[in-house]
């Protein structure tokens, strides 16, 4: 069973600080019971485990091994075919809504941190964009200074040639 609990962790990429604050289980129980320090968890904290990780009764119990006491075992299988008693009916309500309010603040969270990545994109992509428009435009004026001069350099040497020609004239009929 504390395979199932260690792989389901590491499958859904989640720390064992995650666990512990989904769970409500301490870290140190929680390395306790996976390392195998701890030879009797309790039913309530194999519960919150499996439950955290949104591992069934049903998966618990067919992976329950020798690693854990066969009093949780048959805890496990009390609940899973017995009514639930008002206390730990109760208890498990408390569970429930603790994860459910946890799993909200984590989707929350998950939200608020893809919300401030993606603005954080946004704000590097339109500054390129702002610096790429700044250099286009920069280019632009480059080319049109550039004609400019071509065209004064044009018209100066169309005037000198005009010139030219009109001295050539000149002088042609002076002589």
């Amino acid at each position: 069973m504390l395979e199932i609990i260690e792989k389901r962790r590491v499958e859904r990429g989640l720390s064992v600080k995650r666990v512990a604050e989904m769970s409500g289980v301490p870290e140190t129980t929680y390395n306790n019971i996976v390392k195998g320090r701890s030879k009797n968890p309790s039913f309530a904290t194999i519960l919150a485990l499996g439950t955290a990780l949104g591992i069934s009764l049903n998966d618990m119990i067919s992976a329950a091994d020798d690693s854990v006491s066969t009093e949780v075992v048959v805890d496990l299988r009390k609940t899973e075919q017995a009514p639930v008693a008002a206390s730990d009916l109760a208890s498990l309500s408390d569970t429930y809504v603790r994860l459910m309010d946890q799993q909200e603040r984590t989707h929350k969270e998950i939200i608020a941190t893809n919300a401030k990545r993606f603005e954080a994109e946004l704000a590097a992509r339109e500054a390129n964009f702002q610096r790429e428009r700044d250099m286009f435009r920069e280019a632009l004026q480059n080319e049109y200074s550039h004609r400019q001069s071509l065209y004064k350099a044009c018209g100066a040497l169309a005037l000198s040639a005009v010139v030219s020609v009109a001295t050539l004239v000149v002088y042609a009929f002076t002589h």
